[in-house]
């Protein structure tokens, strides 16, 4: 498949082709834009996480056990989520593979 410029309607030499084309876009199913959403996610909370865990090494005390608490926190959130979406992607790829 191919697209052109609309003033070049009549020649094909300089057309471009549509990346993966149509064929690739019927077997692409909809779970996969979505998991590369989750995964696009993850991986800026990992990039928050480490942020956090190096500001985190410069406290003293209190401050950083609380730190320390609260970024163990996000780890166990982060990593429920994951398992939560891929729970999910799985039960939706199972439901359009039916």
């Amino acid at each position: 498949m191919y697209w052109r410029r609309q003033s070049d309607q009549h020649r094909m030499d300089d057309a471009h082709p549509i990346i993966g084309g149509v064929a690739n876009m019927e077997t692409r199913s909809s779970v996969h834009v979505y998991l590369d959403w989750v995964k696009g996610r993850l991986d800026e909370v990992d990039a928050t996480l480490a942020s956090a865990e190096g500001c985190t090494a410069k406290l003293y005390g209190d401050a950083r056990a609380k730190a320390d608490r609260a970024v163990a926190g996000m780890h166990q959130a982060r990593d429920a989520f994951g398992k939560f979406m891929k729970e999910q992607a799985e039960a939706g790829q199972e439901t359009l593979n039916a």
